[in-house]
């Protein structure tokens, strides 16, 4: 299962309404909103749009980020994330490969919750 159909998922289960977007259309954001940004230049256009619309990000509007990078520390104040345990997946990647095995299986992710959100 995929990224996007896990959400859409997990968004059914729980009750949450969910659209599905692809640009940043002058008028999409939405004060009291919560946004998942699964790529950098998604963020971009969002963030971009923030300034555009005067919504400030953590107030006006939520933010979550997929997969920690250094940059989402300090952008905004701090952008909330759900990331891989990038070294849990290097250990269990190793051991694959020093057991010559070749399988599917599930890392672990973890939310770290700043500003944005």
């Amino acid at each position: 299962m995929g990224i996007t159909e896990g959400l859409i998922r997990f968004c059914k289960e729980h009750g949450f309404g969910y659209n599905i977007h692809h640009s940043v259309e002058e008028g999409l954001l939405k004060s009291k909103e919560a946004y998942i940004v699964l790529s950098e230049v998604f963020l971009a256009e969002i963030l971009k749009g923030c300034m555009r619309d005067n919504l400030t990000v953590g107030k006006d509007i939520g933010i979550i980020s997929y997969n920690e990078t250094p940059l989402k520390e300090v952008l905004s104040g701090g952008i909330t994330v759900v990331t891989t345990d990038h070294a849990q997946l290097g250990k269990s990647a190793a051991e694959l490969i020093l057991k010559g095995k070749r399988e599917h299986i599930r890392n672990p992710f973890v939310l770290i919750q700043r500003k944005s959100l």
